[in-house]
């Protein structure tokens, strides 16, 4: 509820099987971008796919990665079971690098 009243947006990773809390940015735009500078210093994409909760979230998304990946990005909807613990507003990234 804090984190909601705050307009907190926590960026999650999978580390080794793991899910780890990377930051807490305190807007939407600046998750899109911390998202957006964790994916560029992880290299070279080859592919890169969004899921997201609502049809605009994934979009929004997608136009703050244009900077880091060129290519096309389909969304898709986010499963129900996934959806319904994360809430309204989720996205996530799944990218592949060539290493």
């Amino acid at each position: 509820m804090l984190g909601n009243m705050l307009s907190v947006k926590t960026v999650l990773s999978l580390k080794n099987g793991e899910v780890v809390a990377v930051e807490r940015p305190r807007t939407r735009s600046k998750a899109y971008a911390r998202i957006a500078q964790l994916l560029s210093d992880m290299g070279k994409a080859e592919r890169m796919t969004i899921v997201a909760s609502e049809t605009e979230v994934g979009q929004q998304l997608a136009q703050a990665l244009r900077g880091t990946y060129q290519g096309e990005i389909p969304i898709y909807k986010l499963g129900a079971v996934v959806g319904t613990y994360a809430g309204p507003g989720t996205a996530g990234v799944a990218i592949v690098t060539p290493h």
